[in-house]
């Protein structure tokens, strides 16, 4: 949620099956939680290779999840600034938890960390926080969605 398709091979790659007592042995896959935090910056910003890799073949499609992507990122923000100013701090986490879930199975990266970041911030009550990195969020949600358009505009190019 979202799965990484490349540490999920990974880890089915160390998978081995012993022929002489049939039991899987697994050697686990150590990921330091740096790596984990900062997704951004180990495939971008925006992981459009993923996105790619996942819509190619069906480049409409991609069209129709922008523009409902973008819709509902709006909706989320204008909850969220609702629930911020009411100090409505559980549904702020929550309508955080549902952009860094959709950004990230976009290939937001940055978007997803920086809503983490926002949701912890929101778990803290920590409101200078908050409203800084609720700005950030909006900025970063603006670009990744450019960036989407503009891969979706490619994708669906008459060749």
């Amino acid at each position: 949620k979202p799965v990484n398709p490349d540490l999920l091979l990974k880890i089915l790659r160390n998978i081995s099956y012993s022929a002489k007592d049939n039991i899987a042995a697994i050697t686990p896959i150590q990921q330091n939680e740096t790596s984990q935090a900062n997704l951004s910056d180990e495939v971008g910003a925006f992981d459009s290779e993923r996105i790619l890799r996942i819509f190619s073949k069906k480049p409409a499609a991609l069209a129709k999840i922008v523009e409902a992507s973008h819709d509902n990122f709006s909706k989320l923000f204008n909850e969220l600034s609702q629930h911020l100013n009411n100090k409505e701090y559980e549904d702020c986490r929550k309508k955080v938890h549902s952009i860094k879930g959709s950004a990230a199975n976009l290939g937001g990266n940055l978007v997803a960390e920086t809503a983490q970041k926002l949701e912890e911030a929101i778990k803290a009550e920590n409101e200078p926080l908050m409203h800084s990195l609720k700005a950030d969020l909006e900025q970063q949600s603006r670009d990744f969605h450019s960036a989407l358009r503009e891969l979706s505009e490619r994708l669906n190019k008459p060749a």
